[in-house]
């Protein structure tokens, strides 16, 4: 396994400080086409990605070089090395490999590599000498820099070219001397890491030791050893602080689980390349960032296991990928896979390739399956699922492409509309729909994030889609009557809510809902008709006790009304509207004390306007003056109404406070100014104040707004009467008898004094 390791570390890196033969190039040119291992491509991208270049190097392995070579051929970037003698200087130094491939990339970011042809041609001289002495110096100062990017000490850094390169005269030599060349690796190193020289953070390093953690775990390797330092506390105060030895630099980690990591380590933490092996024999061989997964890495789970399957097949899974039997090579984020990456997977005795995107495991993005039996998906991903535009490629050859991945779609709309966004939950079932026209229920749930939205035209169309689709589905007919009832179309919500009871006819919501259209149109009888049929299904049923409650005041049936909604204070539910509508019916049988208790009691419950108001009106009709006033100035406290300013200005009226009758009566007109009852009322206590004028201005409105009232006529024959103007006093009267002539309010008394 050791060899591996090797292996790994030599093809992140490469290097050349000697000349290599004509010759030995000339045939490794004869062997383009012979592409390099993974592992070498995959070392040239670790270094480019410190510079955020893109890789345009080949690399070309060639046994026919000394070491390493940068060359351009037919105007193409290559990297020659000879793979023996980089594992020979990886044995040597961790980074010796990863200088070499660092320095000779420098050549070709720098403009150093010539053209094959002028470089078999060039003659050297002193000039020729001297320029390529200078452009080592340059490809040495990349490759510090490069190793310090990638968290190399500088002792590291320099290891290589410390055990193999004199000092001696370099005059008439292609490289330059040790020196020269250490002095130009230190400035590029101290360019990468800030200028920071951390060569003493591995002086231990190559002294092997053996750490026992209190979790059972052991290092063994290379360390940094316990260090002491002094703190001041800022009052004058020392105390020396210990840090314990580390593990830091190469070494191997035993697990207390059984596992076991080979690889550098940097402050007790995993850093870099490393190697980790796990009891149920599966294995991780990559990159490290503070101990998880980073980078580059492979994963190989080993045979036996039965994992997870899914791959867009999820009601097949002999045709998902299978956590078992499977290697992962690709990018790591946090110890997951994120980013590019190929695993391959075998699930009874059949291969599953995913080439493309993955998300801490998931395959989220663009991304290729090729499945044992021969079919190809090229597309989009989504949770695992295929969603978007992609291709099928089936066995025979044939392609089906177009857009796919109904299911997740739904699935998102789903947890969307859970949530409260609509708007978002719209434009999901929308993309479901788009891809499968067929789908009923995501029309019949988007028909129903439109109605949440109040847009229920859309609803409407939505559910009657769904219908289409699928006629028997008796909650889309009642969705849809739902949404007719918003529009005021009860005929329409009517007919649907009738359709869904003939599919369903147990199901109280559908018979109530139909009740509740019925008792819009007036017809009191045939909403009783639904709602005790709503109660024989659902006995508890509040919400029909007390529909049919009102249903039965409407129609003057206070008694029955009553027993309704009494069975709702009996079931113990506490329900103001309970009282409240009770009290109206105990008002209507003119048990005015019994609705006060009961308005009372709804008060208590749920303080508001209405309940009030009424209580007030009660007061009002045992004349209780003071106590209606006081609970209509409750209810304008809570909110201020036409209704409340009304009645409290006819309570004040009765009490004979004209003047605060009339101010009630102004505010009440100005909420809502087309009530020709409140201008009579007004017109009332402006005659009791004997401002005959202000009070015929007022009848005169209200005759205006309801000129078939014979009471403002009355009212305003009196009114001219007052003014002295008999004439249009008669005329009044008279228009009054013509409108009602049989009601015993219309005033005789006016028409003998101004018509006889």
């Amino acid at each position: 396994m050791k060899k591996v390791i090797i292996l790994l570390l030599l093809l992140v890196s490469s290097n050349s400080y000697t000349q290599n033969s004509k010759s030995g190039i000339d045939i490794c040119i004869a062997l383009k086409g012979f592409n390099s291992s993974s592992e070498a491509n995959d070392a040239l991208d670790r270094i480019l990605s410190t510079i955020g270049v893109s890789k345009n190097f080949v690399m070309q392995e060639c046994s026919n070089v000394s070491n390493a070579s940068a060359l351009q051929v037919e105007g193409v970037r290559y990297i020659f090395y000879n793979q023996q003698w980089m594992r020979n200087v990886n044995n040597k130094t961790s980074y010796g490999g990863l200088f070499t491939l660092a320095h000779e990339v420098g050549h070709h970011i720098n403009g150093h590599a010539l053209d094959w042809v002028l470089y078999a041609t060039e003659s050297v001289n002193s000039k020729t000498l001297s320029e390529r002495r200078a452009q080592e110096l340059e490809a040495d100062e990349f490759a510090g820099f490069v190793l310090a990017k990638l968290g190399a000490s500088l002792n590291e850094t320099t290891a290589v070219i410390r055990g193999s390169v004199d000092n001696s005269d370099d005059t008439y030599s292609t490289h330059p001397s040790l020196n020269k060349r250490l002095a130009s690796i230190k400035k590029g190193y101290l360019n990468g890491s800030g200028g920071t020289d951390t060569s003493n953070d591995y002086t231990a390093t190559t002294t092997n030791d053996i750490i026992f953690y209190d979790d059972g775990s052991r290092w063994e390797g290379a360390i940094k050893p316990r260090e002491s330092s002094r703190v001041f506390d800022g009052q004058g105060n020392v105390s020396i602080v210990t840090t314990p030895k580390r593990a830091h630099g190469y070494g191997i980690m035993y697990e207390k689980d059984g596992s076991v990591f080979k690889g550098v380590y940097y402050n007790n933490s995993a850093n870099g390349y490393g190697e980790k092996y796990y009891t149920d024999g599966s294995t991780y061989k990559g990159q490290y960032v503070d101990g998880s997964y980073a980078g580059k890495g492979i994963i190989v789970e080993p045979k036996g296991s039965v994992g997870i399957c899914y791959g867009g097949y999820t009601d097949d899974e002999d045709r998902g990928i299978c956590w078992s039997d499977f290697t992962f090579e690709g990018f790591f984020k946090d110890g997951y896979p994120s980013g590019k990456g190929v695993l391959i997977s075998t699930y009874k005795g059949k291969k599953t390739i995913y080439e493309g995107q993955w998300d801490k495991w998931i395959l989220n993005g663009f991304g290729k399956i090729t499945f044992a039996d021969g079919e190809i998906w090229e597309g989009n991903l989504f949770e695992r699922s295929l969603e978007g535009y992609g291709t099928k490629t089936l066995p025979n050859g044939k392609k089906i492409s177009g857009m796919w991945g109904t299911e997740s779609f739904y699935k998102k709309a789903e947890a969307q509309y859970s949530n409260g966004n609509y708007i978002a939950a719209i434009t999901n079932y929308s993309k479901a729909i788009d891809m499968d026209p067929n789908n009923y229920m995501a029309f019949s749930n988007r028909g129903l994030a439109k109605y949440n939205l109040k847009d229920y035209a859309g609803a409407i169309a939505d559910f009657t889609k769904a219908i289409d689709i699928e006629p028997n589905t008796s909650f889309n007919y009642n969705n849809r009557g739902s949404a007719k009832e918003n529009l005021k179309d009860y005929a329409g919500a009517i007919k649907d809510y009738t359709k869904a009871i003939d599919i369903e006819p147990t199901k109280r919501a559908y018979v109530k809902n139909r009740g509740d259209s019925k008792f819009a149109l007036s017809d009191y009888l045939g909403a009783i008709n639904d709602y005790n049929k709503a109660i024989e299904i659902e006995p508890g049923h509040i919400d029909s006790y007390n529909q049919r409650g009102r249903a039965k005041l409407l129609l003057d049936d206070y008694t029955e009304a009553i027993k309704d909604f009494t069975k709702i204070i009996d079931l113990g539910l506490n329900k103001s509207y309970a009282f409240s509508n009770r009290a109206l019916a105990k008002e209507s049988l003119k048990d005015y004390a019994g609705a006060i208790s009961d308005y009372t009691k709804a008060i208590e419950i749920e303080p508001n306007t209405n309940s009030y108001n009424n209580r007030g009106s009660a007061k009002n009709k045992l004349e209780d003056y003071a106590g209606a006033i006081a609970d209509y100035t409750k209810a304008l406290a809570i909110k201020q109404t036409n209704l409340s300013y009304i009645n409290r200005g006819e309570a004040k009226y009765n009490l004979k406070d004209y003047a605060g009758a009339i101010a009630d009566y102004d505010r009440g007109i100005e909420i809502y100014p087309n009530d020709a009852y409140d201008y009579r009322q007004r017109a009332k206590s402006y005659y009791e104040l004997q401002n005959y004028q202000a009070a015929k201005v007022n009848s005169t409105k209200a005759i205006e707004l309801d000129p078939n009232n014979a009471f403002g006529y009355n009212l305003r024959a009196w009114h001219n009467y007052k003014l002295g103007d008999s004439s249009n006093a008669c005329r009044d009267i008279k228009k009054a008898i013509e409108l009602s002539p049989d009601d015993y309010n219309i005033d005789d008394e006016i028409y003998k004094l101004v018509c006889n």
